[in-house]
């Protein structure tokens, strides 16, 4: 199974199971997925347009779903590389002001390490584009 975690049904990939942040029903389409069922979890930079204690529950709930040598990839707005061009003028202020006020909560890279490291998710490759950071992960066996 492949997992896509967006937040509006829009952003739905095909041939993935689609789950959207902004449902009611979210937490229980996700409860719902068989542990170690997935080969392949997307988490889009939806994450961060949730309070911090329910993003952080669907990573973790995410972690659990993810089968042995299956494949994450977190997407996250990365904060200080918008403020930094918001500053230098990179981007202007209307959409500097679109993603502040659609951000619910700030997950820090350092914690993505850390929660890997706490699941058995061996660092793929890790980069910066468009104010996103992007973390790729693997599943090792525990």
């Amino acid at each position: 199974m492949k997992l896509n975690i967006i937040f509006k049904d829009e952003n739905a990939i095909g041939n993935y199971q689609n789950i959207a942040l902004n449902s009611k029903t979210h937490q229980s389409e996700l409860e719902e997925i068989p542990q170690q069922s997935c080969e392949e979890i997307i988490i889009t930079d939806a994450i961060n347009r949730i309070e911090e204690g329910e993003a952080l529950n669907v990573i973790q709930l995410c972690a659990s779903k993810l089968k042995i040598g299956g494949q994450i990839i977190l997407t996250i707005v990365d904060f200080n590389t918008l403020c930094a061009a918001q500053s230098s003028g990179q981007i202007n202020h209307d959409t500097f002001n679109s993603i502040i006020s659609t951000s619910k909560c700030v997950i820090e890279y350092s914690y993505i390490l850390q929660f890997f490291l706490e699941n058995n998710i061996k660092l793929i490759s890790s980069q910066t584009a468009n104010l996103l950071y992007t973390i790729d992960g693997k599943k090792d066996a525990s």
